[in-house]
């Protein structure tokens, strides 16, 4: 009985939904859900916070330049380190990420 009327379990639910708070500068975008019967009053909003991954991909024209020096050799630019191919880093670093 005396365990029952302890108020720790109060303070560690407490403790709980401060860590499932999400921090507000990081938030992207709000919806508001709504589904309404009839003669139905407004009590408020309930708020959930769901995590979203994103993935966008991107083609990046490069420029590389061509010179031919007097000696009659071409040079071209190098392209930047971690690009191997058409693929950059990131893209190999994920799809071997997705093998393992």
């Amino acid at each position: 009985m005396d365990k029952a009327a302890d108020s720790k379990p109060a303070a560690t639910s407490l403790k709980k939904a401060a860590r499932r708070q999400a921090p507000l500068d990081r938030i992207s975008r709000e919806h508001i859900l709504a589904a309404v019967p009839t003669s139905s009053r407004f009590k408020g909003y309930k708020s959930c916070y769901v995590h979203e991954l994103l993935l966008q991909a991107e083609l990046v024209h490069c420029w590389r330049e061509c010179w031919l020096t007097p000696a009659g050799k071409t040079i071209l630019a190098p392209l930047p380190a971690g690009i191997m191919g058409d693929y950059g880093s990131n893209l190999r670093r994920f799809c071997l990420t997705l093998h393992a």
